[in-house]
């Protein structure tokens, strides 16, 4: 079984601007593997939340946030 390889807190700290934005991007990418999406790094035997993690952090799926048109 191959593990995700999740970098130190401080490398985490480096590609993260927004801790909010980041974690909202996990949770929604680990919503769409609980429902089906297959993963893209192929890990098995890991938490959803963990695989997006991964997958997020190793540039494996891009994320963004969209900004709110009314604000």
């Amino acid at each position: 079984m191959k593990r995700t390889e999740i970098p130190p807190h401080e490398e985490l700290m480096h590609k993260i601007k927004n801790k909010y934005e980041f974690i909202l991007a996990v949770s929604k990418r680990a919503r769409m593997l609980v429902e089906g999406a297959p993963a893209a790094e192929g890990i098995e035997g890991v938490k959803p939340t963990t695989k997006a993690l991964g997958e997020i952090l190793n540039g494996k799926i891009p994320w963004t946030i969209k900004e709110d048109p009314d604000r």
